[in-house]
């Protein structure tokens, strides 16, 4: 029984991470985060991207904002400063859970004038209670070391990662068109654990079944 319970498990795991969104807030040139409110599951992966100006992103303690959380909890980017239209860096933070997230960047003013945000809101955790008192801070608190809590990486990295995945799925779409008509597997019995995982997610959920049977 607990190795029965141990592949359940596993296997929620892999379904949770291959029905995993990507989340984009872009930290803009007018000292402002769009969108600034968002709400994630948990696995979501939220990328902060970066206009032009000098910008940060820090997760921030709810009850003092523009200060950050405890150090090693939390996330934050690092200071990206650009003179072009998007900066070649950008911040990708994984979502481990529910909660509420309040977030803001740390250069200068720039929080107290409205470049706050939320992942997450509830009725005791808004984006408009969090951005009204931080209007009253004098100045932000940038924590003293440098990136952590998520993965600074080059956007070109990024965009190629992105354009191997859509070659891809097109190659995977040509090779499966005859057995699935309309590509929400509505109709067809065939494919569908593919269709709706993506085909490296379903292999694995695959593979630990395969697995699982042997423990069985």
């Amino acid at each position: 029984m607990p190795r029965t319970q141990t592949f359940i498990a596993a296997a929620a795991m892999l379904l949770s991470v291959a029905r995993a969104d990507t989340i984009t807030i872009t930290a803009k040139a007018d000292n402002t985060f769009e969108p600034n409110n968002v709400q994630a599951d948990e696995g979501d992966m939220v990328e902060f991207r970066f206009a032009r100006g000098n910008h940060s992103v820090v997760t921030g303690l709810y009850e003092f904002p523009c200060a950050p959380l405890d150090m090693g909890s939390g996330f934050f980017s690092g200071f990206v400063d650009t003179t072009d239209d998007e900066a070649d860096k950008l911040f990708r933070v994984r979502i481990n859970n529910t909660e509420p997230i309040a977030f803001y960047s740390s250069v200068d003013g720039q929080c107290a004038d409205g470049m706050v945000g939320m992942i997450n809101a509830d009725d005791d955790h808004t984006l408009d209670d969090y951005r009204s008192r931080a209007e009253a801070v004098a100045s932000s608190i940038s924590p003293r070391n440098g990136p952590y809590g998520g993965e600074l990486d080059n956007v070109n990295d990024s965009n190629e990662d992105g354009d191997d995945s859509n070659d891809n799925m097109d190659d995977e779409e040509n090779d499966n068109s005859s057995g699935n008509g309309n590509g929400n597997g509505d109709d067809n019995g065939n494919g569908n654990a593919a269709g709706a995982l993506g085909a490296p997610a379903a292999g694995l959920i695959m593979a630990s079944l395969g697995f699982a049977a042997l423990l069985l």
